[in-house]
């Protein structure tokens, strides 16, 4: 879908895919080292493989993501997720970035 932001910016939010590596990657690069630290509780300076493929490739139940990719340049503008925890099923945790811009 298509939100306006305020301001006027336009955003396209949609489920993650796998083919999303790149965009994760190259907007991690994008975030302040405070927001980057907010997110991991702790510095990363980029993203494994390993990383990607876990935040990339969901099931869509036990573990869910959106993202918002900027219609006017294409960049990751946030990603917002939950992953369910697998003892308490009833109980997710959630994870929001929203980028610096």
């Amino acid at each position: 879908m298509l939100f306006t932001l305020t301001g006027g910016s336009q955003v396209w939010i949609r489920p993650i895919r796998p083919t999303d590596k790149r965009l994760l990657a190259d907007g991690l690069a994008l975030l302040s080292e405070d927001t980057i630290y907010k997110r991991f509780l702790s510095p990363k300076p980029s993203l494994s493989r390993a990383e990607l493929r876990y935040l990339t490739e969901l099931d869509g139940h036990d573990h869910f993501a959106l993202i918002a990719v900027r219609s006017d340049d294409g960049t990751m503008a946030g990603v917002a997720r939950f992953v369910r925890l697998p003892d308490q099923p009833e109980t997710a945790e959630a994870a929001i970035t929203v980028g610096d811009r």
